[in-house]
């Protein structure tokens, strides 16, 4: 979905009850249709930001500390000369994405994976 700046690629797996949880959004979202409104509009407003030159999206799949056997997805992202990471964390059960959460990277205790 980062890679493509498009909700395409999940829309198939998202269980139709998931839950998107950001710290950047002051109340989680419930439902795929929901999800799926909300998201294509923040990718276009990303995608919009590229082509103008102003957004630079970059990301790997990463281990976390005292998270071992779990990865997660760390966006990075660059505007108006700030840069910051993001740490998404994608839950699924029974081959359906049941959550999908954003939180900032706090400390640099990262292993990313190759």
């Amino acid at each position: 979905m980062w890679n493509t700046l498009s909700t395409e690629p999940i829309q198939d797996i998202l269980s139709e009850d998931m839950e998107y949880v950001s710290v950047w959004v002051l109340m989680s979202i419930i439902g795929k249709e929901k999800f799926l409104y909300y998201m294509n509009r923040k990718l276009k407003t990303i995608s919009d930001g590229q082509k103008q030159g102003k957004i630079i999206l970059s990301s790997k799949v990463v281990t976390i500390f005292g998270f071992e056997g779990e990865d997660f997805v760390q966006l990075n992202y660059q505007m108006d000369g700030v840069s910051k990471d993001i740490l998404i964390r994608v839950v699924v059960n029974s081959s359906l994405i049941q959550s999908i959460q954003l939180f900032p990277k706090l400390n640099e205790q990262v292993t990313i994976k190759f």
